[in-house]
């Protein structure tokens, strides 16, 4: 079972990689159109991956037994 899962989330990594790379080409971050940047499901999107993100990273830190660790 972890074989599988080791295989998707290399999957999932090498997506993430290819789409930012990708849009990295074709446009800069820096250059967002305002209509992008203010609409309300980008902002909604953004809000949602990060609190993700935050959450699982306060989980991990719960879990871990050393400062270092937690930190990290």
């Amino acid at each position: 079972m972890i074989q599988i899962l080791r295989f998707i989330f290399i999957g999932f990594l090498a997506a993430i990689l290819g789409t930012t790379l990708w849009a990295g080409s074709v446009v800069a971050l820096w250059d967002t159109p305002r209509e992008v940047a203010t609409h309300p499901w980008f902002i909604a999107t953004l809000v949602d991956t990060y609190l993700a993100f935050f959450t699982f990273w306060l989980w991990v830190a719960y879990k871990e037994t050393g400062w270092i660790s937690r930190l990290a």
